[in-house]
């Protein structure tokens, strides 16, 4: 038996529009005649993978993007009723490609415009305009990596193949302006909410890891750090006033300064994209143990001191704090779980709490594992086709 995986971008309105990519209905992707996504893969599989894009395993995205495994609830609403606190979603248009994967997908806070990234059946990019069908789309040929990222207002856009960085407009899927970097692949990419700065992490000719900050103006760079870990990382995330920003590696947090400043560094297991207030102040990360933990920003020692941590329940066998999330004002933590209490299947729990305080203000029994906070709404979005909490 041959099974087939249905990826589907939503764009669903609720309150503040959250969206999602995730396993979706039975709908047809436009074809490559109309500017569209490519043709099936013909084995039939699916791979593995805020501003902030994750890793290829596909953990989630930090500036309350789906995830980059996109991930969104199988049908896109953000509940079984399409409600979320009593608030009514509305499914305002849905795509999907049969073999191909949404990576990765951002939305615009003006005109709620989309820009999604396809990978494992003819890489691309897509760009949307209030509509399924892509307004044009860029095709990247076989690429292992194809991190994308766009400003709140929807104004720039920035992605990268290879070892190459290119600037969009939505207008056009024509770059207006590209830089390159030796010799190879650009893993991971955000830019500031002005488009004035963009970050990336890539690596060298001694294979080491390191996050860049370059000014788009001039097309230089303004400084590079090494990462602690040579290995992959699972998430780069940046404040929205595009003062602090946090890599989470396999086996290390780290946050910097806009400067490249070290504000953190610890070592920890983890696959779990951060997730980090507007101003910056606050950062939560969440591990393989379990664990959530909340980081305050202090002024005066110009570093990231723990505020408190909290622990899932343990499972037989997996207990991972996999999805966590900050609202803006970074008065709300929320954190999802997956965990394998015994050899059926998965479970989790969905966690919410006052950032001051790791006891959980209510905590909700789900059947699968990653969250996503929308300043008042939070969103469980499962990997299932019918979500579950």
């Amino acid at each position: 038996m041959q099974w087939k995986i249905l990826t589907s971008l939503v764009l669903a309105a609720l309150v503040h529009l959250p969206i999602g990519c995730g396993y979706g209905d039975n709908t047809t992707y436009p074809d490559a005649s109309d500017g569209d996504a490519h043709d099936a893969d013909p084995d039939g599989q699916v791979g593995p993978d805020d501003h902030g894009d994750a890793s290829p395993d596909g953990d989630a995205g930090s500036d309350g993007d789906a995830g980059s495994d996109g991930d969104a609830g199988s049908d896109g609403d953000a509940g079984s009723d399409g409600d979320a606190g009593g608030t009514t979603s509305l499914v305002m248009w849905e795509t999907s490609h049969e073999f191909a994967r949404c990576r990765s997908v951002h939305i615009d806070a003006v005109a709620y415009n989309s820009f999604a990234g396809w990978y494992f059946s003819g890489e691309a990019w897509t760009y949307h305009i209030d509509s399924g069908t892509p307004a044009w789309k860029y095709d990247l040929g076989d690429v292992d990596f194809l991190p994308q990222d766009m400003t709140s207002d929807g104004t720039c856009l920035v992605g990268a193949v290879g070892n190459a960085i290119y600037g969009l407009e939505p207008a056009s899927a024509t770059p207006t302006w590209s830089y390159s970097i030796a010799p190879d692949n650009v893993y991971n990419i955000v830019i500031s909410d002005d488009g004035s700065t963009v970050y990336y992490i890539s690596d060298d000719t001694s294979d080491r890891i390191n996050i860049t900050s370059l000014d788009v103006a001039t097309l230089s760079e303004s400084w590079t750090n090494e990462l602690p870990d040579n290995g992959y990382n699972s998430g780069l995330t940046l404040s929205g006033n595009g003062e602090k920003l946090a890599v989470v590696q396999y086996s290390w947090i780290t946050a910097y300064s806009d400067s490249g400043q070290v504000l953190l560094q610890v070592e920890t297991l983890s696959q779990t994209q951060p997730s980090i207030s507007h101003d910056g102040n606050v950062l939560v990360v969440g591990d393989l143990d379990g664990y959530v933990v909340v980081y305050e920003y202090a002024e005066s020692q110009a570093v990231y001191q723990e505020r408190w941590t909290y622990r899932f329940a343990p499972g037989s066998y997996v207990d991972w704090a996999n999805a966590v999330a900050i609202s803006g004002d970074g008065s709300t933590v929320a954190a999802g779980s997956l965990q394998y209490a015994d050899a059926t299947g998965p479970s989790g729990e969905l966690a919410v709490f006052d950032s001051e305080s790791n006891v959980p203000l209510w905590v909700y029994l789900c059947n699968d594992d990653e969250i996503t906070a929308q300043r008042q709404v939070i969103i469980p979005l499962t990997t299932t086709r019918t979500p579950h909490c």
